[in-house]
Order: C-alpha cells, then structure tokens, then sequence
C-alpha cells in the first residue's frame, strides 16, 4: 500500500488524501450492499486498489477501485466493449464510485514472469486477439492524438526532460498521426503486467484504457515494459531487436513506424512522470535515447 499511498497523494492532492481515509469504510460498504468478502489486497497496487473477492455463492472475482475519474469510466466501457474477447469480464461497476468487480484471472500469471521471447509472442498472440473496429460514435472512446496532446504541455511546462527529446516526439507523433492505419479499439497500455495468464483463455488482459487509434500504436507500452528490464538490461537494444523481429514476423508492421511510436511514447511516459511526481522518468529517458538511436542509425 505504501506506493499506492505516495502515488494517490502525489496525483490527487487533498482529494487523494481524503479518499485514501474513506477507503475502509467504503470497502465495508461495499461488502454489505453487494454481499460479497473483500479479502486483503494484492501486493504492489500503484494507482487503485485491488483485492481477491468472495462472492456470495463462494466463487472468486477481483474488485478494484480507484478515486473517480476518466480513465476509470473509459475502463469501465472498454470491458464493456470487449464483452470477454480477450479481457476479463466485467463482473459489475460504479462509474460515479469508482470501482469495478471482475472475473479473476487464475493462475494469475504475468508476462514478466516468463522469458522475454515468449512474453512478446503471448503479447501479440493476445492483442490480436483484442483488437476490434470501434463505433466510437457510439461510444465515445478517446482517440490517441487526444493523448499525444500530453506533449505540447511538456513543451510549455517541462524543466526536466531535454528539449531536444520533446521536440523529436511532437515531430514524430505529427508525422504517426498524419499516416494512420485503420484504426481500432486498443488497450491503450498494455505492457507485461497487465496480461495475465487464465483458465478461461490462455492469456487475458487486465486494466484497459480503452482508446482508439492503429494497431501499431499498442506496441509502444509493450516495448517499454517491464520496468526491471529496462533498469537492469545492459544492451537494451539488442533487447529490442529481439522484440521488434519477432512482432513483425507475427504481424508484418513496419518496424521503423514501431520504433516512432516506442520513442513517441518513452517521452510522452517520461512526461507523465513529472506531472504525477512519480518515478521512472529516467527510464523512459532511456528508452527514447535507445529507440531514437535505432531510428536515425535504421537498424
């Protein structure tokens, strides 16, 4: 609880704070109207809460809150639209309360787990799965040039990422932008950790942010994922190499578009970080370095 602590009250200032002192009593609450057990929570919660549930009949689910916001609402609506394919199956939900009760996955098993070759083939095996046209007239998921946005405030705002770095991005991700594919209803941010392994389906994803763009475009937060490999892998591009063959060989993208989107997304992520005061942003510094190299050397 100590990370969700920090990363609450660093996001959500007094409102995270107050709503971190309502949580024991709201998860009472929930227990007594829903009828269900809330067991104690998963280890390493980093911006919502989670937890095992035992629901009335004796089976298992997982209930998840969060203090409200958008990307809850947009998760809400993304498992809504999956309806299962590929995803969890969404169980329940407030919109307005911020929380959500979902089908467990078991044995729970994440791609971080495994070996880095077979984690980036059940990755794209899973996305494929996935991914789907969207009536986003309908339902009014956010596209990513929306999101990209987040680089022009690091433009204005930022004093820790070289400009250079923000530059490069906004020149790139206007150039993405301007030669989309067809685009579908994505995760949004579907690295390692949130791809778990399940009875249902081999794999299932977990946490979507529900957004609409290329398929291209999920690659980015695979690539950048998990944290420990990009912390402690002394040649990250011979890391990516091995990636990048084995997802064009699955899928036929480009590999220089997959290398735009990975630096596109680092800087923007690296961003994040500084609005959020939040760790990683060297990280994500590193990625960009990386993936930049990669592009302008072609390799």
């Amino acid at each position: 609880m100590r990370v969700l602590t920090k990363n609450i009250t660093s996001i959500y200032g007094n409102i995270g704070d107050a709503w971190l002192a309502a949580l024991p009593d709201f998860l009472k609450e929930i227990e007594n109207v829903h009828n269900i057990k809330i067991e104690n929570p998963f280890q390493n919660l980093t911006y919502h809460y989670a937890a095992i549930a035992i629901q009335s009949d004796g089976s298992e689910c997982v209930f998840k809150c969060g203090v409200p916001n958008e990307a809850l609402v947009n998760e809400i609506r993304a498992l809504q639209y999956f309806d299962g394919n590929g995803a969890v199956k969404l169980l329940d939900a407030d919109e307005n309360k911020g929380w959500l009760l979902l089908e467990r996955c078991s044995p729970g098993v994440s791609l971080s787990q495994l070996k880095d070759d077979r984690a980036t083939l059940i990755a794209i095996q899973t996305m494929q799965s996935l991914w789907r046209a969207c009536d986003d007239d309908h339902w009014k998921f956010r596209h990513i040039k929306n999101r990209l946005q987040g680089l022009q405030r690091a433009k204005q705002l930022n004093s820790s990422i070289p400009k250079k770095l923000i530059h490069d991005a906004i020149f790139m991700s206007d150039e993405l932008l301007s030669s989309l594919g067809e685009v579908v209803l994505l995760h949004g941010d579907l690295h390692h950790d949130n791809i778990l392994s399940a009875s249902r389906q081999p794999f299932l994803v977990i946490d979507p942010n529900g957004i609409v763009g290329e398929r291209e475009y999920e690659i980015g937060a695979l690539m950048r994922n998990p944290y420990s490999t990009i912390e402690t892998d002394t040649n990250l591009k011979k890391c990516f190499d091995r990636r990048l063959s084995i997802i064009t060989e699955l899928t036929r993208f480009n590999r220089e578009r997959l290398l735009m989107w990975t630096f596109v997304q680092a800087v923007l992520a690296a961003w994040w970080h500084v609005e959020d005061n939040t760790n990683g942003i060297e990280n994500m510094q590193h990625v960009a370095n990386v993936s930049y190299e990669m592009i302008i050397k072609k390799e």
